[in-house]
């Protein structure tokens, strides 16, 4: 009986599509049915779970980060989390011509911002959109270790009466 290496097995979500088509071709009708249902149920059951680990991996990814932009002079960004809400604080300087990094975002003086509710269905759809805007704009993560992260996003509110 052979075992096989997993490491040095390819997924299949990572085959190129020729291969993927190839490999459907030479399936007999049933099996492929058989195959395709398999996914499509897999997709069914796990839709929720799926859903929360991306909403969890972008949070991850987000949260507790004060971003800036790599090369030119632009604005900052925080993401927060406060009260079941997250908070995204956008900084503008004389220098800024860039739009919103989120759209809807209010403006007050030298600041865009915007809460999305936690529990929001559209908040996965919000946090998607900001991941790739900051990565789209090459914003860089400037982790500073998350107390001071915190206190310098609510230093930047209370000092400029921001409500949001």
């Amino acid at each position: 009986m052979s075992t096989v290496d997993t490491k040095d097995d390819m997924n299949i979500s990572e085959m190129p599509v020729e291969i993927m088509e190839k490999f459907c071709q030479e399936l007999d009708t049933p099996s492929l049915l058989r195959l395709s249902e398999s996914y499509n149920r897999i997709s069914r059951v796990c839709s929720r779970v799926i859903t929360q680990r991306k909403k969890d991996y972008l949070l991850d990814k987000l949260i507790g980060a004060w971003y800036l932009p790599a090369g030119e002079a632009k604005s900052a960004v925080f993401v927060v989390i406060r009260d079941n809400m997250v908070k995204v604080l956008q900084t503008l300087n004389i220098y800024t011509t860039e739009g919103d990094i989120l759209p809807g975002m209010s403006e007050k003086a030298w600041f865009r911002f915007i809460s999305i509710d936690l529990d929001d269905p559209e908040v996965l759809d919000i946090l998607q959109l900001l991941y790739q805007e900051l990565k789209d704009r090459k914003y860089i993560k400037a982790n500073q270790g998350m107390q001071f992260i915190n206190s310098s996003f609510d230093t930047l509110v209370r000092n400029n009466n921001l409500k949001f």
